[in-house]
């Protein structure tokens, strides 16, 4: 980071509901590619436009157990608690709107898949979002969006991921492993925690054994 420059944090907001190996992967890439100083990984509150299975509470802890056991003590990842102490979902741009209010010396970044681009104008807020919010876009498997496409949204501010990637001649890994598909293993009756090791930390996977979480889910 130039000295004369603002900190860049790119904040990974979600449910993570639980956090998979797939969310590990794009935060670690976002940092690796030299897209941001550092990330904030920000599980969201109680939703009421969607479904959550795992109490806020737990998915905050499994995220910091996840990010504890996948990186060093020192890589640039933090788990933040903000949605999860505040009580409910707290809609992006005024997440945004707050940290940018409280954290000045920062520039904020929002990390968001490229299949979601072209939904931003319905989002809560989403005229405002898009005109003063900056946005790092990573590609997501399947998710053929890019800013040539029509249905981009004009005048967005933003970076692709790919383009920073090749910038460093770095290849990026992309997975479409999701909280959805983990959850639906681990509804099954019998050897749930086996077919779900590789695809979340082992950390993660004794957590949910321990509370007993996702028992039964069917999707």
């Amino acid at each position: 980071m130039n000295a004369n420059s603002k900190k860049r944090v790119g904040v990974f907001g979600g449910s993570f509901d639980p956090i998979t190996v797939g969310h590990i992967m794009t935060a670690a890439q976002v940092l690796h590619c030299g897209s941001v100083d550092e990330v904030w990984i920000v599980p969201c509150g109680n939703r009421p436009d969607k479904k959550t299975t795992g109490a806020a509470r737990h998915r905050l802890e499994m995220c910091r157990r996840a990010v504890e056991a996948s990186f060093s003590h020192d890589f640039p990842i933090k788990v933040m608690s903000t949605e999860v102490d505040h009580g409910q979902f707290i809609p992006s741009y005024e997440l945004m709107k707050r940290y940018a209010s409280e954290h000045p010396s920062i520039d904020f970044w929002l990390i968001i898949g490229s299949d979601l681009v072209t939904t931003l104008q319905k989002w809560q807020h989403g005229p405002l979002l898009m005109k003063e919010c900056r946005f790092l876009v990573v590609p997501r498997q399947g998710a053929e969006t890019t800013p040539a496409d029509p249905r981009w949204p004009p005048g967005i501010t933003y970076r692709c991921l790919e383009d920073d990637a090749k910038a460093g001649e770095l290849d990026l890994f992309v997975t479409d492993i999701s909280s959805t598909a983990l959850r639906a293993r681990l509804g099954r009756p019998m050897g749930r925690e086996r077919l779900c090791e590789g695809l979340t930390p082992l950390c993660v996977l004794e957590y949910i054994r321990e509370h007993g979480l996702y028992r039964g889910e069917r999707l």
